[in-house]
């Protein structure tokens, strides 16, 4: 199978019509029809049945078809990718970080970067842990700033920071009012929180366990803005690192509380594939946001320990 065959017979399964699809596709007829066979001779088995109005998919041509789209999307992606490069004389670098770093680091990073590359793309990309782990899969990233370092052969991870876990809420709660709380009296609030798979939620519900009770957990969401939408209007609770609700907390919105016994740690580090060759821009990049990240927390703007200096103080665990 080439992906000319698998782009003929989507376009003809899409259109119910041989000859629709030749239109659209603006090839000839007999040369889609010839395209088709080749195809259906390869997979051994019928893909489409022809009759006076045009052609119906069989079951066996509708299971290809979900992976010809598939293939076809990540082509028209890969085309994109391609015409970025191209548009940037110098190449492109891309990296992914939380939407509150991208806030804090992002225009900081970029202006550095660009100060020595000028001609090269810059590409920032914002989300939680897992789907900046799916980009860097991808390679749609170099690199990745995340509280959620994966423990795989496939990554390498270089730790850069650690940060304490709070108790986020809408400014004034009750819980937050000491600055700190210990872990046990989250147990009757309500929280937004990642689905059970995400790595902090894993870690909450182990240490629930072991004391013998479970987090209220009424809403689930992977998005920090929805987190905080739902914070703000519903009045439930999260916990985050700190960095991630600063900016709400200066402005008045939210609270936080430092959670103590056990004091819950995230690593931030800074992850790159190791099978993914780096031009001497991404290298660059990379080494610009770990030198400006570093320079953020000496100057107090990004309230994480460095990894090199910082005592470690218990238990950690991953937003």
């Amino acid at each position: 199978m080439d992906t000319r065959q698998l782009r003929y017979f989507a376009a003809v399964a899409r259109e119910g019509s041989i000859s629709r699809a030749a239109a659209r596709l603006g090839i000839a007829q007999p040369a889609v029809s010839r395209r088709i066979a080749d195809l259906e001779a390869e997979a051994g088995v019928p893909l489409l049945l022809r009759h006076g109005r045009g052609v119906q998919i069989t079951e066996a041509g509708t299971d290809l078809l979900a992976r010809a789209e598939s293939i076809a999307d990540e082509l028209a992606e890969a085309e994109r990718e391609l015409a970025a490069r191209r548009s940037a004389p110098g190449g492109m670098a891309a990296i992914g970080m939380t939407h509150a770093m991208a806030a804090t680091l992002g225009p900081r990073l970029v202006r550095a970067f660009r100060a020595r590359h000028p001609d090269v793309l810059v590409r920032v990309m914002e989300g939680f842990g897992v789907y900046l782990r799916e980009q860097l899969t991808r390679g749609a990233i170099h690199a990745a700033l995340m509280y959620d370092p994966p423990r795989s052969k496939d990554f390498r991870v270089e730790p850069v920071g650690r940060q304490d876990m709070h108790l986020v809420g809408r400014a004034g709660a009750v819980p937050l009012r000491d600055g700190s709380i210990p872990f046990s009296a989250l147990a009757d609030l309500p929280f937004v929180l990642p689905r059970p798979d995400h790595v902090l939620r894993q870690h909450l519900d182990r240490i629930t366990r072991q004391q013998g009770w479970a987090l209220r957990v009424v809403v689930e969401a992977e998005s920090a803005s929805t987190m905080r939408a739902l914070i703000l209007d519903q009045g439930v609770f999260s916990i985050l690192p700190y960095p991630t609700i600063r900016p709400d907390v200066d402005a008045g919105l939210i609270g936080a509380a430092r959670i103590e016994k056990p004091v819950l740690e995230s690593p931030l580090a800074l992850v790159t594939a190791p099978w993914m060759p780096l031009s001497a821009p991404a290298r660059h990049l990379i080494a610009t946001a770990r030198r400006e990240l570093l320079a953020l927390m000496r100057e107090g703007h990004w309230p994480v320990s460095a990894h090199d200096t910082a005592p470690r103080r218990a238990k950690r665990t991953a937003s």
